[in-house]
């Protein structure tokens, strides 16, 4: 479940645009992460940001939505993709 989401918009993207969007974990505590998103596009041939956001998401229980620990499999994935 998405807990709170920090975005800023550096340049526009145009319909038909070709951008590039880069994931990675920059933390994580026992129920919660939070992922940091880079979103490119080209100008003049050199990829420029023109998106960054930063979204905390909690691990919730589906049956009363209350916070869960990340489980074993998931936290294990995500180490592999935090930034050092």
């Amino acid at each position: 479940m998405a807990r709170h989401l920090e975005a800023d918009y550096l340049k526009p993207a145009l319909l038909d645009d070709l951008l590039m969007l880069e994931t990675s974990i920059i933390d994580m505590k026992n129920t919660s992460f939070v992922m940091r998103q880079v979103l490119r596009k080209e100008f003049d041939g050199v990829p420029e940001i023109i998106c960054e956001v930063k979204v905390t998401l909690v691990c919730v229980n589906a049956h009363d939505i209350k916070p869960v620990r990340i489980p074993a499999k998931l936290r294990e994935k995500f180490e592999e993709h935090k930034e050092r």
